[in-house]
């Protein structure tokens, strides 16, 4: 009798010890995910989100991770992360606050755009404007692809946004986008005239870091649309000499008496 109660302490001593030390194990490896940006970190994550079933959890877990992906330059990686976290969220299956949300869509929207996924990168930047960004870049962004996608008064609206944020007091490069993508928006609504004073006041702050021949082709549509063709030749010509791409230039060339 007296060895098995022996036997029964020990047994239940050395259970505890290993919940002790699986316990202990389990709590660094969610501060080495929380709290660390390395691939020690990344490594914690994945373990944590491999032996955790719970939603919530890993939302954080995953959201923790894509930020330490993202600071490493793997951001394809980060954007699949920051994805599931959105679909966890989006089910209703998480519950980070709007602040986090608002916080991971602004990131998505640039890394989107970073890799060239357009679409994803205007969705995701929505969805932090409707929860409230004051991001004017943001804003500046989505202004300038929708209005490549043709969505004109969109974008103009994106323009209105990232104008009362202060987007022409931060650096000549973004108020040089601003008028262009002002210009563009104006071309496409028909609004010639106007194109061409935004165009004109995005030229000088361009020169050094645009590309020559896109200005040059813009601006000489705005002109040929306004019926200014000695100045709409000159600039579509030299967009042209510039490398321009523009496959209908030899035809409003021709138009041009």
């Amino acid at each position: 009798m007296g060895k098995l109660l022996i036997t029964a302490v020990v047994f239940t001593f050395a259970l505890a010890i290993a919940f002790g030390g699986y316990y202990l194990h389990y709590k660094l490896k969610i501060q080495t995910c929380m709290e660390e940006h390395s691939p020690a970190a990344i490594e914690a994550c994945t373990y944590l989100l491999s032996h955790y079933d719970e939603p919530g959890k890993k939302a954080v877990f995953l959201a923790n991770r894509g930020l330490i992906h993202d600071k490493a330059g793997s951001k394809a990686e980060a954007l699949a992360d920051l994805k599931a976290v959105h679909e966890l969220q989006r089910a209703g299956r998480a519950n980070l606050a709007r602040a986090e949300m608002l916080a991971i869509y602004e990131r998505m929207a640039a890394l989107g755009a970073g890799l060239g996924d357009t679409a994803a990168a205007m969705d995701y930047g929505d969805m932090a404007v409707s929860l409230g960004s004051i991001n004017p870049h943001l804003e500046l962004f989505l202004a300038e692809a929708k209005i490549k996608a043709g969505r004109y008064a969109e974008g103009m609206n994106h323009l209105t946004g990232a104008q009362a944020l202060g987007i022409l007091e931060i650096s000549e490069s973004a108020q040089a986008r601003f008028y262009y993508a002002n210009g563009r928006a104006c071309l496409g609504t028909g609004d010639y005239d106007q194109a061409i004073k935004y165009l004109s006041q995005a030229e000088p702050l361009m020169a050094r870091s645009f590309d020559r021949g896109e200005l040059e082709i813009t601006l000489g549509r705005a002109f040929f649309k306004a019926r200014r063709h000695e100045e709409a030749k000159l600039r579509l010509q030299s967009g042209l000499r510039h490398g321009g791409a523009c496959p209908d230039c030899p035809s409003m060339l021709a138009k041009i008496k």
